[in-house]
């Protein structure tokens, strides 16, 4: 109401004045008296005098009130009319404003449903994706699992072969030791029996040829060829021999010679001697030099082992 006289109150105005004033107008015209002519006197124009009645006069105030009040009365009319209409419109314009509101919150809300629908297949193409992911991921991990328990079984059914292959490798080794073992031990046993075999034909070689050299060294002895042996023997050494400075007088020395075949020296022994360690070391070398040792005058007369005595002076 108070944007409509803002808008519409100056003009309102107006037109209710202009409409007064033509009524009063038409209402003096029509409901007054005609006025007389004027008579003229001389150059004085004369008025003729009009009589009004007060009761015409009220009758005509009164239309005029009336007429007054019904222009109001349609001044008011118009005024609530132009009210209603801006009611009405404002009315319209505000059910168009809600229209327009509710449809852009039914569009707001459709949009906002869609984006709620888009992040809803989001989150479920998301949640399919991280499913698919999490199974892809426990399939590979299941058969990583597999391959590594199939690793770990070929990885011991390896290790088990080369286990047997060890114990049957080490079992063969075993036994081929233990074979080349009793092999040795047997033929240890045959060549310490062949050896013992031997030396028992040598002792016994030996025993008859020391019985058969004893009877010929007792033959021997008597014809005196044994000693003549030892003496050649001794006479070898003592030309071999380089007397020390501290060999006195008088020297006599036993020397134990072990001689092979042929009279090579193999050992000397000095036994009794009176002579002092310079002395028995010169003896000593003086015998190695004279290897070998003259051959006995009879084959029947070598000994192995002999006791020299070691006389220089003699």
């Amino acid at each position: 109401m108070g944007e409509f006289w803002r808008e519409y109150g100056v003009p309102v105005l107006m037109a209710g004045l202009m409409h007064v004033l033509m009524l009063a107008l038409l209402l003096v015209g029509f409901g007054l008296p005609r006025q007389s002519p004027m008579a003229v006197v001389g150059d004085v124009e004369l008025m003729e005098a009009v009589i009004i009645d007060e009761s015409v006069l009220l009758e005509h105030t009164n239309r005029v009130a009336e007429a007054e009040a019904q222009r109001q009365q349609a001044a008011r009319r118009e005024i609530e009319e132009a009210e209603r209409r801006q009611a009405e419109a404002q009315a319209q314009r505000e059910r168009e404003e809600a229209a327009r509101e509710a449809a852009r919150r039914a569009e707001a809300d459709a949009q906002r449903e869609q984006q709620l629908a888009r992040e809803r297949e989001q989150a479920e193409r998301v949640r399919q994706q991280e499913q698919a992911e999490t199974r892809a991921r426990e399939e590979a991990e299941r058969r990583a699992r597999e391959e590594e328990q199939a690793r770990q079984r070929a990885e011991a059914e390896r290790r088990e072969r080369e286990e047997a292959q060890r114990r049957e490798r080490e079992a063969a080794e075993r036994r081929a030791r233990e074979e080349a073992e009793r092999r040795a031990r047997e033929e240890a046993e045959r060549r310490a029996r062949d050896e013992e075999a031997r030396r028992q034909a040598e002792r016994e070689s030996e025993l008859r040829r020391m019985m058969e050299g004893e009877e010929r060294r007792r033959q021997a002895e008597q014809a005196g060829l044994l000693d003549q042996y030892r003496r050649m023997i001794e006479q070898r050494i003592v030309r071999n021999w380089a007397r020390p400075p501290s060999a006195g007088p008088g020297l006599r020395c036993e020397v134990n010679v072990r001689q092979a075949p042929g009279g090579t020296v193999l050992d000397v022994r000095i036994g009794t001697c009176n002579g002092d360690e310079a002395v028995r070391r010169s003896i000593e070398a003086a015998v190695y030099r004279a290897s070998p040792l003259p051959d006995p005058p009879d084959p029947s007369l070598f000994e192995r082992n002999l006791t020299i005595i070691f006389r220089p002076e003699a």
